[in-house]
């Protein structure tokens, strides 16, 4: 929400400095306008700045922990699928071998359960993928 204030306050105040201008140019002046263009990247502005660069740090450090759970999964599932030759979605619905006992005995989940927890792990490997899409 602060960034959609921003750019709005942003967008008002370009607004503005434009009327302002031609208020002084004298209108639509060939010389007036040309004094007027210009491109500012911002991303870049903001990324090349001390704060900027303290703030990347500060986000990396916050998720850097998560992006090791993410891949540690990624990891996983793609264990389960070179070592059964199936998909994760069929291994936790039908499991087989060790992980049939451990899932009977020990951890022992409802259809609507199993169900949940395959949803849960598809999202987190999108999101898994989403960011890494993103580097």
């Amino acid at each position: 929400m602060k960034v959609y204030h921003r750019a709005v306050i942003l967008a008002a105040l370009l607004l503005a400095t434009t009327v302002v201008a031609r208020a002084q140019g004298g209108g639509n002046s060939p010389a007036a306008v040309a004094s007027k263009v210009g491109v500012l990247n911002v991303r870049q502005a903001i990324v090349n700045t001390a704060e900027g660069k303290q703030a990347a740090a500060e986000l990396q450090s916050q998720f850097a922990a998560r992006q090791t759970d993410l891949d540690n999964l990624r990891k996983q599932i793609e264990d389960v699928q070179s070592r059964f030759g199936r998909t994760i979605d069929d291994f936790l619905a039908a499991p087989t071998g060790t992980m049939s006992v451990v899932l009977s005995r020990q951890i022992i989940l409802s259809p609507a359960e199993k169900t949940v927890a395959i949803e849960k792990l598809r999202d987190a490997f999108k999101e898994y993928q989403n960011q890494r899409s993103h580097k």
